[in-house]
């Protein structure tokens, strides 16, 4: 089981506080908003594929990662 799957299998366990550090951990790693509303924009004047790979190169997250990231947007 990865770091990922751990984390989500316990959500109903954590505090508020720990939920936040989770949230600034991977606004951290995203680099703040700019690189959520970049890959936003390429999202929709683009298309997907564009994003998901702008998304992978800024975080270097795996790309089911980024293209779940993608999708929610």
């Amino acid at each position: 089981m990865n770091f990922k799957d751990v984390i989500i299998s316990n959500i109903p366990n954590l505090t508020f506080s720990e939920l936040l550090e989770i949230q600034k951990a991977i606004n951290n790693q995203l680099g703040g908003n700019d690189v959520k509303k970049e890959a936003a924009r390429i999202k929709k004047e683009e298309n997907i594929l564009m994003a998901v790979k702008f998304v992978r190169d800024k975080t270097g997250w795996n790309l089911v990662e980024c293209k779940e990231f993608c999708d929610i947007l």
